[in-house]
């Protein structure tokens, strides 16, 4: 179970990086927007180490908002060529 835990981890992690990448390269989204995805996962990992309640906190919200600032461009742009692709 471990081993299938890691490998969770690692592919969740990697994937918000792979994703935000994908999509600033296509030209799909702004490039801010893709960074702010792809920073999310390597701050996910910062929480874990640091035990300072305040900490974890800031870095969540910090976490949320690079995930939401990220998202909405990229749900945006499927909404908006999804008639292109038929």
């Amino acid at each position: 179970m471990t081993t299938y835990l890691l490998i969770y981890i690692i592919g969740h992690l990697l994937s918000a990086i792979l994703i935000g990448f994908m999509l600033g390269r296509l030209r799909i989204i702004p490039a801010w927007t893709a960074w702010a995805f792809a920073l999310s996962s390597p701050l996910t990992i910062l929480v874990f180490p640091v035990h300072n309640s305040v900490f974890q906190d800031v870095v969540k919200y910090l976490i949320c908002a690079l995930l939401i600032i990220g998202a909405i461009p990229s749900a945006l742009a499927m909404l908006k060529n999804k008639n292109s692709q038929l």
